[in-house]
Protein backbone atom coordinates (compact mmCIF):
# COMPACT_ATOMS: atom_id res chain seq x y z
CA UNK A 1 0.00 0.00 0.00
CA UNK A 2 1.48 3.39 -0.94
CA UNK A 3 2.28 5.81 1.83
CA UNK A 4 0.21 8.96 2.10
CA UNK A 5 2.82 10.83 4.13
CA UNK A 6 4.21 13.99 2.63
CA UNK A 7 7.76 14.15 1.37
CA UNK A 8 9.78 17.32 1.08
CA UNK A 9 9.77 19.45 -2.02
CA UNK A 10 13.46 18.52 -2.38
CA UNK A 11 12.44 14.85 -2.69
CA UNK A 12 10.03 15.73 -5.52
CA UNK A 13 12.75 17.75 -7.24
CA UNK A 14 15.18 14.82 -6.96
CA UNK A 15 12.51 12.51 -8.44
CA UNK A 16 12.08 14.95 -11.33
CA UNK A 17 15.84 15.11 -11.94
CA UNK A 18 15.87 11.31 -12.28
CA UNK A 19 13.21 11.72 -15.03
CA UNK A 20 10.51 10.31 -12.77
CA UNK A 21 6.91 11.04 -13.72
CA UNK A 22 5.37 13.90 -11.74
CA UNK A 23 1.62 14.55 -11.78
CA UNK A 24 0.72 18.03 -10.57
CA UNK A 25 -2.81 17.93 -9.19
CA UNK A 26 -3.32 21.68 -8.80
CA UNK A 27 -5.98 23.47 -10.88
CA UNK A 28 -4.83 24.05 -14.48
CA UNK A 29 -4.49 27.82 -14.07
CA UNK A 30 -2.09 27.40 -11.11
CA UNK A 31 -0.11 24.78 -13.02
CA UNK A 32 0.09 27.07 -16.07
CA UNK A 33 1.51 29.88 -13.94
CA UNK A 34 4.47 27.79 -12.63
CA UNK A 35 5.25 24.08 -12.77
CA UNK A 36 8.11 21.59 -12.80
CA UNK A 37 9.46 20.92 -16.28
CA UNK A 38 8.05 17.73 -17.86
CA UNK A 39 5.36 17.38 -15.18
CA UNK A 40 1.82 16.55 -16.21
CA UNK A 41 -1.22 18.46 -14.97
CA UNK A 42 -4.19 16.35 -13.91
CA UNK A 43 -6.29 18.46 -11.53
CA UNK A 44 -7.35 16.62 -8.37
CA UNK A 45 -11.07 17.11 -8.98
CA UNK A 46 -13.90 14.60 -9.59
CA UNK A 47 -12.41 13.60 -12.96
CA UNK A 48 -8.92 12.94 -11.56
CA UNK A 49 -9.01 9.14 -11.72
CA UNK A 50 -10.65 9.13 -15.14
CA UNK A 51 -7.94 11.33 -16.67
CA UNK A 52 -5.18 9.61 -14.69
CA UNK A 53 -6.30 6.23 -16.03
CA UNK A 54 -6.51 7.56 -19.58
CA UNK A 55 -3.07 9.21 -19.57
CA UNK A 56 -0.83 7.28 -17.15
CA UNK A 57 0.58 3.80 -17.66
CA UNK A 58 -0.47 1.77 -14.63
CA UNK A 59 3.02 0.25 -14.47
CA UNK A 60 4.66 3.67 -14.03
CA UNK A 61 5.72 4.97 -10.65
CA UNK A 62 4.34 8.46 -10.16
CA UNK A 63 5.00 11.34 -7.78
CA UNK A 64 1.99 13.50 -6.90
CA UNK A 65 2.18 17.23 -6.24
CA UNK A 66 -0.79 18.35 -4.15
CA UNK A 67 -2.11 21.46 -2.44
CA UNK A 68 -2.58 19.85 1.00
CA UNK A 69 -1.74 16.70 2.92
CA UNK A 70 -5.45 15.81 3.08
CA UNK A 71 -5.78 16.11 -0.68
CA UNK A 72 -2.76 13.83 -1.17
CA UNK A 73 -4.25 11.15 1.07
CA UNK A 74 -7.61 11.41 -0.72
CA UNK A 75 -6.06 11.11 -4.20
CA UNK A 76 -3.95 8.10 -3.20
CA UNK A 77 -7.09 6.38 -1.84
CA UNK A 78 -8.99 7.16 -5.05
CA UNK A 79 -6.17 5.79 -7.19
CA UNK A 80 -6.02 2.62 -5.09
CA UNK A 81 -9.77 2.12 -5.65
CA UNK A 82 -9.14 1.98 -9.41
CA UNK A 83 -6.18 -0.37 -9.06
CA UNK A 84 -3.25 2.05 -9.17
CA UNK A 85 -0.83 1.66 -6.28
CA UNK A 86 2.44 2.97 -7.74
CA UNK A 87 2.50 6.35 -6.02
CA UNK A 88 6.19 6.79 -5.25
CA UNK A 89 5.69 9.95 -3.22
CA UNK A 90 3.58 12.99 -2.45
CA UNK A 91 4.78 16.56 -1.92
CA UNK A 92 3.17 19.93 -1.55
CA UNK A 93 3.30 21.59 -4.97
CA UNK A 94 4.37 24.96 -3.57
CA UNK A 95 7.32 23.31 -1.76
CA UNK A 96 8.32 21.33 -4.85
CA UNK A 97 8.51 24.35 -7.15
CA UNK A 98 10.21 26.57 -4.55
CA UNK A 99 13.59 27.72 -5.79
CA UNK A 100 13.27 26.04 -9.19
CA UNK A 101 13.33 27.67 -12.57
CA UNK A 102 9.76 26.71 -13.40
CA UNK A 103 7.97 26.35 -16.70
CA UNK A 104 4.99 28.47 -17.73
CA UNK A 105 2.17 27.66 -20.15
CA UNK A 106 1.13 30.77 -22.01
CA UNK A 107 -2.56 30.48 -22.75
CA UNK A 108 -4.56 32.30 -25.40
CA UNK A 109 -8.24 32.28 -26.14
CA UNK A 110 -9.51 31.15 -29.52
CA UNK A 111 -10.63 34.72 -30.20
CA UNK A 112 -7.10 36.05 -29.63
CA UNK A 113 -5.80 33.87 -32.47
CA UNK A 114 -7.85 35.77 -35.06
CA UNK A 115 -4.97 37.80 -36.46
CA UNK A 116 -2.66 34.79 -36.67
CA UNK A 117 -5.04 32.46 -38.51
CA UNK A 118 -3.77 31.66 -41.96
CA UNK A 119 -0.13 31.95 -40.88
CA UNK A 120 1.55 28.71 -42.08
CA UNK A 121 3.81 28.75 -39.00
CA UNK A 122 0.79 28.51 -36.69
CA UNK A 123 -0.24 24.97 -35.75
CA UNK A 124 -3.42 24.63 -33.73
CA UNK A 125 -3.98 21.38 -31.87
CA UNK A 126 -7.48 20.83 -30.50
CA UNK A 127 -7.43 18.13 -27.79
CA UNK A 128 -11.17 18.00 -27.20
CA UNK A 129 -13.17 14.88 -27.99
CA UNK A 130 -14.14 14.18 -31.60
CA UNK A 131 -17.77 15.11 -30.90
CA UNK A 132 -16.77 18.44 -29.33
CA UNK A 133 -14.51 19.13 -32.29
CA UNK A 134 -17.32 18.26 -34.72
CA UNK A 135 -19.63 20.72 -32.93
CA UNK A 136 -17.26 23.56 -33.80
CA UNK A 137 -13.58 24.34 -34.03
CA UNK A 138 -11.04 26.85 -35.32
CA UNK A 139 -10.59 26.47 -39.09
CA UNK A 140 -7.39 24.57 -39.83
CA UNK A 141 -7.12 23.07 -36.32
CA UNK A 142 -5.99 19.47 -35.99
CA UNK A 143 -7.96 17.23 -33.63
CA UNK A 144 -6.15 14.68 -31.49
CA UNK A 145 -8.27 13.89 -28.43
CA UNK A 146 -6.31 14.25 -25.19
CA UNK A 147 -6.72 10.56 -24.34
CA UNK A 148 -4.92 9.68 -27.60
CA UNK A 149 -2.19 12.29 -27.31
CA UNK A 150 0.44 10.23 -25.40
CA UNK A 151 0.62 7.61 -28.13
CA UNK A 152 0.38 10.14 -30.97
CA UNK A 153 3.03 12.65 -29.86
CA UNK A 154 5.14 11.88 -32.91
CA UNK A 155 2.49 13.39 -35.14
Amino acid sequence: MPSTRLHSGFDAQAWSHRDGLIVDTRPADRYAHAHIRRSLCIPGNRSFCTWFGALIDYQSDTWLLVESEEEGARLVRELMHVGYDNVAGISLADDAIEGLSTEVVHQRSAASLGGALGDPALHILDVRSRSEFADGHIPGARNIPLVELPRRLGE
